[in-house]
């Protein structure tokens, strides 16, 4: 304080007046403080995309400050500029909530927020990204891929799946309308006589393919994919000789930039038809993939050829073609209903018999049990003195270390204190108390309980039991 504010107040008896006589000339007025604290509450709105959560802390806080400034607002209120500040992508929840008359709090509607957030992150559909390689079917039936005319429909039950070159761009105009080709400069290579999804600069370049997958078709079934360069599957019952892979030996990369781990590796048996049968080598094992992938590239290099004539997608062996896949929603899947095996040719299954199946079927009893039931005829079996370590067994005879910690007491009082804050209660105390926090100390076991109306005035209530104990 200058000299001369405190000349001002020379005159003045006690401190009490001197502090009043300040406030009405320095202190800002409360009016124009809650009116700066409703303009920014009612004026904040969450952006599309990003977190409902972050979003309720700043709301509540915005609460939390009206309230101290004593504005006048009930908790409806509140609720209803909440819902208000959401995003469109939220209207079914405002709809749902307002149309079955809940009456929440303000935390209560924060989770459900973020439930709602949540559960339509899960159900976005999936997408498969390969990239693609420079190998091309072969046969007269090779072909472009070419735009329909009319507009593509999707619906929320089942959506079609697209397949188109990423960065290939956008057709601008009125689809299906007549322009003449002749006159048209491509934006790509800037030559005349062909679209930019016609250029031969760009389609010989090695791209990236999306494949949209429609949700509706089998998991189990087999893309026929010509950009990617590995063979993939999602169900591990179908390698043969499978290899686990240790954690990041095999990273495959996906189009968009995102690296998936092969969790095994193997080989797969596929039979076309009596006289064709496909053996994919190095098939990696990813359960994260929601269809297996067939590579054309792998298949190309290791001589088999390809056609692709009228939606059908055949395989050329000794001059006879076989059907391979049909065009399915855009993508050539493997016709696995049609394949045919004969008695005579059909493949040798796996030995049922062998003494690791036995040990399991029989509870996981001891190798010796097994030779017991094998010398009275009871078993066949060959391999049993290579029954290997059964990873279950070797888990169940693992213990636990005893814990030889001791717990230690505080030797004096305040040494230490134990907080614990309750979850919000179903019905509110008088006041509008939801929470309640604890403080015991560790030496006396005396405990202090604070009522509070939000789980943020913790650390104000911590302070609060600071002074009362120090002092």
């Amino acid at each position: 304080m200058t000299n001369d504010i405190q000349k001002q107040y020379d005159r003045h008896d006690d401190v009490a007046s001197i502090m009043l006589r300040m406030k009405e000339v320095y202190a800002v007025p409360d009016r124009h403080i809650r009116y700066a604290a409703t303009k920014v509450f009612f004026g904040t709105k969450m952006t599309e995309g990003s977190s409902v959560r972050e979003h309720g802390i700043k709301m509540l806080s915005l609460v939390e400050k009206l309230e101290d400034l004593q504005a006048g607002l009930d908790n409806d209120t509140y609720i209803d500029v909440i819902l208000q500040s959401l995003p469109p992508s939220y209207d079914p929840f405002v709809v749902n909530y307002n149309m079955n008359g809940l009456e929440k709090s303000i935390n209560e509607l924060i989770n459900m927020l973020v439930q709602y957030e949540a559960t339509n992150k899960k159900s976005e559909l999936s997408v498969l990204v390969g990239e693609a390689s420079t190998s091309k079917a072969k046969g007269k039936g090779a072909r472009r891929w070419k735009r329909k005319k009319g507009k593509a429909k999707a619906t929320a039950s089942a959506l079609s799946a697209l397949v188109a070159p990423v960065g290939m761009g956008k057709i601008k105009g009125k689809v299906g309308s007549k322009r003449n080709k002749a006159n048209n400069v491509c934006i790509h290579c800037r030559e005349k006589g062909h679209w930019k999804r016609e250029c031969p600069k760009l389609l010989s370049s090695a791209g990236t393919f999306v494949i949209e997958a429609n949700m509706i078709t089998n998991s189990a079934s087999w893309v026929l994919d010509t950009g990617y360069g590995a063979h993939i599957c999602n169900d591990l019952q179908v390698l043969e000789r499978s290899r686990k892979l240790s954690r990041d030996e095999v990273v495959l990369k996906l189009g968009d930039g995102k690296a998936v781990a092969a969790e095994a590796v193997g080989i797969v048996h596929l039979v076309v038809s009596d006289q064709v049968r496909i053996e994919l080598k190095d098939c990696y094992y990813v359960p994260s993939m929601i269809k297996n992938i067939i590579s054309i590239s792998l298949l190309d290099n290791v001589g088999f050829e390809f056609m692709i004539n009228k939606n059908c997608f055949y395989l050329m062996k000794n001059g006879s073609s076989h059907l391979l896949g049909k065009l399915h929603n855009g993508l050539y899947i493997l016709q696995q209903h049609d394949l045919i095996m004969t008695a005579q040719n059909k493949r040798k299954m796996d030995n049922q018999d062998n003494a690791q199946i036995w040990h399991a079927r029989l509870g996981h009893i001891s190798q010796d049990r097994i030779k017991r039931l094998v010398d009275s005829k009871s078993l066949e079996i060959d391999d049993l003195d290579h029954l290997p370590a059964c990873e279950s067994c070797l888990k169940g005879k693992m213990t636990k270390k005893p814990f030889v910690g001791q717990s230690t007491l505080a030797s004096g009082l305040l040494d230490l204190i134990h907080p614990d804050v309750c979850a919000p209660l179903n019905i509110q105390a008088r006041g509008g108390f939801s929470y309640f926090i604890t403080f015991t100390d560790d030496h006396s076991r005396y405990g202090y309980v604070y009522l509070m109306r939000y789980k943020s005035e913790a650390f104000e209530r911590f302070k609060e039991f600071r002074l009362e104990v120090e002092n």
